[in-house]
C-alpha cells in the first residue's frame, strides 16, 4: 500500500468518518443524476434547456421526470433538425427554434464548423488562442432570441424548476432575462467559463455571484476543462441548487 492511500485510510477513517463525509478527489460525476437525486422527492412540472443543440439534455430530463413539460431551445436550422429528430418520440418535449437572451428581438448568431461553439457572441482572442480550429471559419445568421420571462408569460409557466444553460458566453444575459422566475428556479446547471472564450462572456465568478444573489448555491462542478498546453482552466459546468433542497436532502434518513 502507497504512501497516498495510507494517508487516505487515516483522513476517510480517523477524521472524516465520525462527520460522515469522505474525502474524493474526482471532480464532478453525472449532473442529471444529480439533479434526480437531489429533487426525487419535489415536484419538478417545467424544465428549460438553453442551447439544447442535439437534445442530450432534454432526453435525460425525460427519463429522469417523465411528468415534466421540457422547453428545449435551438436557433440554428442544422442543430435544431437534430434536436427534433432526437426527440421525436418523446411527447413531453417541446423544440423552440429561439436563442435566449437578456432581451426579445432579432440577433446576430456566429456560427462555427463545429456547432458546439455557436453563440450570439464573437469568440474571443482567448477563445482563438485556445481554439483556433474550431472557431475558424466564423459566418453570421439572423435568430430570433427570447427571454424566458417572456416567453414564460405568454404560456401561462408559473416557474421553470430546472434550467440547463449551455450558450457560449450568453449565460448570464439569459438567466437576467428570466426576471422573478430565477428565484423560483430550484436547480440551475450552467456552463461557465473561468477564461473569457467569447467577446464580454460572464466568468464563472459572475454567474455565482447573480444566483447566489438570488438565492441558490454551488453544489458541484462538472466536465472541467483545462488547456492541454499550459494546463489553464478554461470552462466547465456547474450546478446551482436551492439550499432548502440540498438541506432536505442533507437531513434524510440513509438506508
Amino acid at each position: 500500500m502507497g504512501i497516498k492511500q495510507v494517508a487516505d485510510r487515516i483522513v476517510n477513517g480517523v477524521l472524516l468518518k465520525p462527520l460522515g463525509l469522505k474525502l474524493g478527489y474526482r471532480i464532478g460525476g453525472d449532473p442529471v443524476e444529480d439533479i434526480a437525486r437531489l429533487m426525487s422527492e419535489r415536484p419538478v412540472e417545467v424544465i428549460a434547456d438553453g442551447g439544447a443543440y442535439m437534445g442530450t439534455f432534454s432526453q435525460a430530463m425525460a427519463g429522469a421526470f417523465p411528468l415534466a413539460a421540457i422547453h428545449a431551445f435551438e436557433p440554428t436550422p442544422a442543430s435544431h433538425e437534430l434536436l427534433a429528430t432526437n426527440t421525436a418520440v418523446l411527447s413531453r418535449v417541446h423544440r423552440h427554434r429561439l436563442a435566449l437572451g437578456g432581451q426579445k428581438g432579432i440577433a446576430t448568431f456566429y456560427s462555427n464548423a463545429p456547432p458546439l461553439t455557436n453563440s450570439l457572441r464573437r469568440s474571443s482572442d482567448i477563445g482563438h488562442l485556445y481554439f483556433s480550429d474550431l472557431v475558424a471559419g466564423e459566418t453570421e445568421v439572423q435568430v430570433e432570441v427570447v427571454t424566458l420571462e417572456d416567453f414564460a408569460r405568454e404560456r401561462g409557466i408559473t416557474s421553470f424548476d430546472v434550467v440547463k444553460l449551455d450558450l457560449q458566453g450568453n449565460e448570464r444575459d439569459a438567466l437576467l432575462g428570466m426576471g422573478d422566475l430565477l428565484g423560483h428556479t430550484q436547480a440551475a446547471l450552467i456552463e461557465v467559463q473561468f477564461v473569457p472564450l467569447y467577446e464580454g462572456a460572464p466568468l464563472f465568478s459572475d454567474i455565482e455571484a447573480l444566483l447566489r444573489e438570488k438565492g441558490l448555491v454551488l453544489y458541484q462542478l462538472y466536465e472541467l476543462v483545462r488547456s492541454p498546453n499550459d494546463g489553464r482552466l478554461l470552462y466547465g459546468d456547474a450546478l446551482f441548487m436551492c439550499p432548502d433542497v440540498l438541506t432536505r436532502s442533507t437531513s434524510r434518513p440513509k438506508a
